[in-house]
């Protein structure tokens, strides 16, 4: 759900983009769960979202078992620059949060400042994500 596409054919072209999430299957849990959360992807830069969380809507629409996967990735993938409202379960303290992401391609020209930015508001609020991250960089196969 985080890769960008072209849909549409010559000079008309839209170009699609997800939020940087992959999600796991469907389990009995209201919600899905966050399999992965993509690296300077929309998820990733809001500095909200950590794979473990559960995502229980997208535009107001409830995540259930009975959407098929093309029904998810509809509400996921949209035109680069629109903006997806996530209801949001975290793992850690359960809170629900809601997050607005606007969706971007993960190597355009905005993502430094953007990462610097959660970086900073991390440091302002004394968080320190770095091991969910590096934890979820391990899964991956990054180092």
């Amino acid at each position: 759900f985080s890769k960008a596409r072209e849909s549409g054919k010559g000079a008309g072209k839209v170009s699609k983009c997800g939020l940087g999430l992959t999600l796991r299957n469907p389990d009995l849990k209201p919600g899905i769960s966050i399999k992965r959360v993509k690296l300077g992807g929309p998820a990733d830069v809001s500095g909200q979202i950590l794979a473990g969380d559960r995502l229980i809507a997208v535009d107001q629409v409830e995540l259930t078992r009975a959407l098929s996967g093309a029904e998810m990735a509809k509400l996921i993938v949209g035109r680069k620059g629109s903006v997806a409202t996530l209801r949001i379960q975290q793992q850690a303290s359960g809170q629900v949060l809601t997050v607005v992401l606007q969706r971007f391609e993960s190597n355009e020209e905005r993502l430094p400042d953007a990462k610097e930015k959660q970086t900073n508001e991390h440091i302002k609020r004394g968080e320190d994500n770095t091991s969910k991250r590096v934890h979820a960089s391990i899964g991956r196969g990054r180092r």
